[in-house]
């Protein structure tokens, strides 16, 4: 049961520094990327 725990444990990664209108600017572009992979292969099939 231990590792099934610790498998889904939050991971989290130290603040970079940024500020928040480069935070938002990062996040942008990572949603836009995971959403477009997703809607390209949904489209595909």
């Amino acid at each position: 049961m231990s590792v099934i725990s610790t498998f889904f444990d939050w991971k989290k990664t130290a603040p970079l520094g940024l500020t928040p209108q480069q935070q938002r600017k990062l996040w942008l572009r990572n949603f836009l990327k995971a959403f477009f992979v997703v809607f390209l292969a949904y489209a595909s099939m």
